[in-house]
């Protein structure tokens, strides 16, 4: 590992003389100036990290322990063949930024805000790593294959919601030099009512056996990949896929497989501009039958 972590926080400069900036709300779901944690109403709660002072509990720290492939994906299996790091890009920058429940980033490597954003820097090499020591929380965590200098970026990885309150997680990812992903998210809505529907009002939900699922085909091919996701998690990455042009279409499902949703015109889209290419297809709405 390299020996140093960069802390994507600083503090804001003072932009009055005669009226100073509001102290920190704890309580409002947001990590402010002074402030260790802050997980809006369940702080001080049964099984939460943080107070209702905004302080961590205790004295323990967290981690995630990462690891990271270089892959290349066949076009018609989607099997993966271990690749190299490639030339000039010798170092692998692993980000870990405090999240909010819903998955969402507390900051951005630009905020202002000490204690939310950490880079870890290794040897792209090592294919594995670390992170600093974390306060117990909720993080978005990814990594960048990127030039010694971190000022040149090869690829950056899907990023994931790591949960790390009561017990180190890991988080395991494949970076494609020859292919990427499909980012997507999906709401439910009634065919005929027009009505926002949850997962839990449909066949489609995880208690019931359903699913979401996603379905690429090579345009002007019949070969297909799909994926399932549970309802519930509301967004997704597609497995492993070439640089192509796919048709992409999503429904949800019952138990059994069965459609439940109304048929969906495929749009085509391409991946591969760049090494790890995540497509984003944006927030799909899913139209159910009979609802």
């Amino acid at each position: 590992m390299k020996s140093f972590v960069i802390v994507c926080a600083a503090l804001a400069a003072c932009t009055s003389t005669t009226n100073p900036p509001p102290g920190p709300v704890c309580g409002n779901g947001v990590v402010e100036t002074g402030e260790a944690c802050d997980d809006g109403g369940a702080n001080g709660t049964t099984g939460d990290s943080c107070s209702a002072a905004c302080t961590v509990v205790g004295s323990s720290q967290a981690h995630i322990s990462t690891t990271w492939h270089l892959d290349s994906v066949d076009a018609t299996t989607g099997a993966l063949t271990q690749a190299d790091c490639p030339t000039g890009f010798d170092t692998a920058a692993l980000h870990t930024v405090r999240a909010n429940a819903d998955g969402t980033a507390v900051a951005n490597c630009t905020s202002t805000v000490a204690g939310t954003c950490y880079v870890d820097l290794f040897n792209c090499t090592d294919f594995a790593g670390v992170t600093s020591d974390l306060p117990p929380g909720n993080y978005l965590t990814w990594v960048e294959i990127t030039d010694h200098s971190g000022a040149t970026v090869y690829a950056t990885s899907t990023a994931d919601f790591v949960d790390v309150t009561t017990v180190d997680m890991n988080f395991d990812t494949h970076i494609l030099v020859d292919g990427g992903y499909f980012k997507l998210s999906w709401i439910l809505q009634g065919e005929t009512s027009g009505n926002t529907l949850t997962c839990a009002q449909t066949a489609a939900a995880k208690s019931a056996g359903g699913s979401v699922e996603t379905t690429a085909t090579i345009s002007t091919t019949t070969t297909a990949f799909s994926d399932k996701f549970d309802c519930e998690d509301h967004f997704g990455y597609s497995a492993p896929l070439h640089s192509g042009d796919y048709d992409i279409v999503v429904d949800a499902l019952d138990s059994s497989n069965a459609a439940i949703s109304t048929s969906m015109t495929p749009t085509t889209h391409t991946i591969g501009a760049t090494p790890n290419d995540i497509v984003d297809l944006g927030t799909i709405t899913i139209q159910i039958t009979g609802m």
